[in-house]
């Protein structure tokens, strides 16, 4: 079930599953602002699907490298 929260005046919605990656700070919470995103045209009025939000920590060259090769 989701939880509904209101913070500065924006609404989030939570799925049940991202509890403890919040809680942990892995899973950022803006992700969940829907005021924010029906503001950014991100509503069912306007787009016809969600776009893969991410990002990660830093990648050596050498991983790069590796994660390009073919084998």
């Amino acid at each position: 079930m989701p939880a509904f929260a209101e913070h500065g005046g924006d609404t989030y919605v939570y799925p049940a599953s991202a509890a403890p990656y919040l809680a942990s700070g892995r899973l950022n919470p803006g992700l969940f602002d829907v005021t924010e995103l029906i503001a950014d045209g991100y509503d069912d009025a306007h787009a016809a699907g969600l776009p893969l939000i991410f990002s990660y920590g830093p990648i050596r060259l050498l991983d790069l490298k590796r994660a390009t090769e073919r084998t």
